[in-house]
Order: structure tokens, then C-alpha cells, then sequence
């Protein structure tokens, strides 16, 4: 009974990761068209991605107050995660502007593998089914990078905070596990990013970011990001770190191919479609042992 009602909690956090994704999907590509055009930066993205979910968040407090708990025992962990949240964020929201959008979503997977070496420095036994899993995953990128179906412009970042990401997805996860709710965590956090962008976008961008919602463009790209990042902040709360993780890169894969290629128009389909169901089959490997 209770490997059934696991069985089903996992599926629910695998469904909100999918839906969540591929919002996120939608306004990274409005995002990064409008960058490439001048018609917003790299700071006003930010506050667009961020806006939506801080309001929702917001919301949720004032309507059940009992959902903010923040206990003063994780500021020793939640203070440096903040602090890395904003290098993740800049750093990604930089990736998204020069990557293109298929070799973001492929070298991102690289989280995954970071994760199952945490849980193995945390004494953890390593399945072999995660083992071939990683080796897949690491094959088939280098496979995509000989084939020249991952472009180099932009990799660095997306490598960085591929990296980085399982530093913050680790220490999210356990703190809403052993001391905050999600509710806070994520309205804490989000509200720390939002002040970080608002303040870039006005000094280095001189740009009035609230403004830019007056558009329906840009008010679109704004709630398929808000949206889709409260959908995938309550699928932690479902399943492992690493099976929520395993079904967002696998699902961004997917998105992010489709809006490359008829979006960006970007080269190297066939290689790119390759690598694509290549590595879905290394995050269903790794996810396995989740």
C-alpha cells in the first residue's frame, strides 16, 4: 500500500513537472526572441519570470497564513542558497539570451548526474541501473558534441549553472523536507530575485520592467513563467529531487528541440532528435532509482 501511494505521489510530481515545463518552455522562447531584439534585457526578463509567481505566493499567504512556515533553524542553509539562487538565476537567464535553445535544455541534464554523486558523497548506494543511466546521459552528449549538434556559444553558462543547480535544487529540497513549507521557501526566494533583477533592470538597463506588461506579449511570457514555476515548486513535494529533475530536463528536451528548430530555426535537427530520445532513455535510467 504504501509503495502504491509513493507510486502515485511520484506520478503526480512527474505530471505538474511536465505541465510546468513546458510554461517555462513558452516564456523562455518569447524571452529570448525579445532579447535578440533589443526589445527588453537580460534584467527585465528577470522580473518578468519573476513577478507573477511572487503575486501567487503572495496571495496563497494572505489567504491561509498558516502556509508560511519559515523556521528560524534553516537560515544557516536558506541564507547561502539565496545567495546562490541569485548567481543560478543570473547566470541561466544570461544562458537562455545566447544558448541556443536545444543545447540549453541537452547540457543541463548534466544536473542530473551532479545529483546522484551528491547522494553518493552522502552515503547513498548508487543503483546500476542510475550508474548506466549516467554513463548514457554523458555518452550521449559527447556524442551531440562530436556530431556539432550542441553549438559552443553560450554552453559555458549553461554548463555553470547545469553545475550549480543541483547545489541549490539539494538544499531547497531539504529544507522543505526537514524545516520550511514550500509556500515560503519559494515566496522568500522569489521575492529575493525580484529585488535583484528590478534593481538591474533600472540602473544598468534603465528600464521601467512593470511597464513592459502593458503588452500582451510580454504579459504572456510573464505568466507562462510565473505559472509554470509554482506548478514545478509544489512537484518537489511529490517526489525525489532527482525524479523531479530527471522529468524537467527529459520533457525540456522535448520542448526545446520543437521550439528551436521552428522558432530559432536551428540546425542539426536529425542529430539533435537523436541525442534527444538518447538521453530521455539516460533520465529514465536515473530516475529509476529515485
Amino acid at each position: 500500500m504504501l509503495g502504491e501511494e509513493h507510486g502515485a505521489s511520484s506520478m503526480i510530481g512527474v505530471a505538474l513537472t511536465a505541465v510546468g515545463t513546458g510554461l517555462e518552455e513558452c516564456a523562455a522562447t518569447i524571452g529570448k526572441r525579445q532579447v535578440l531584439r533589443h526589445a527588453e534585457s537580460v534584467p527585465t526578463m528577470g522580473v518578468l519570470h519573476l513577478i507573477v509567481g511572487a503575486v501567487v505566493f503572495l496571495g496563497i499567504v494572505v489567504v491561509h497564513p498558516s502556509s508560511f512556515v519559515l523556521a528560524s533553524a534553516s537560515l544557516p542553509i536558506l541564507v547561502p542558497r539565496l545567495a546562490l539562487e541569485i548567481f543560478q538565476a543570473h547566470v541561466t537567464l544570461t544562458a537562455i539570451a545566447r544558448a541556443d535553445r536545444s543545447t540549453f535544455s541537452f547540457l543541463r541534464m548534466l544536473t542530473i548526474p551532479v545529483l546522484l554523486g551528491v547522494d553518493v558523497l552522502l552515503g547513498y548506494s548508487l543503483r546500476t541501473t542510475q550508474f548506466v543511466g549516467a554513463l548514457v546521459v554523458m555518452a550521449v552528449l559527447t556524442f551531440a558534441l562530436l556530431e556539432r549538434g550542441i553549438r559552443a556559444r553560450g554552453a559555458g553558462l549553461v554548463v555553470v549553472s547545469a553545475l550549480n543547480s543541483a547545489l541549490t535544487i539539494s538544499l531547497y529540497k531539504y529544507t522543505i523536507t526537514h524545516y520550511n513549507s514550500v509556500v515560503a521557501e519559494q515566496l522568500v526566494s522569489t521575492l529575493v530575485l525580484l529585488g535583484y533583477f528590478a534593481v538591474l533592470a533600472r540602473v544598468r538597463a534603465h528600464e521601467h520592467p512593470l511597464a513592459f506588461l502593458r503588452r500582451p506579449m510580454f504579459l504572456v511570457e510573464s505568466l507562462a513563467q510565473g505559472v509554470g514555476g509554482v506548478i514545478e515548486g509544489f512537484a518537489y513535494a511529490f517526489a525525489p529531487a532527482a525524479v523531479i529533475v530527471a522529468a524537467k530536463r527529459s520533457t525540456a528536451v522535448l520542448w526545446s528541440i520543437g521550439t528551436g528548430n521552428h522558432v530559432f530555426h536551428e540546425s542539426h535537427l536529425a542529430v539533435k532528435m537523436v541525442t534527444g530520445v538518447g538521453l530521455i532513455v539516460g533520465i529514465v535510467l536515473l530516475a529509476m532509482g529515485g
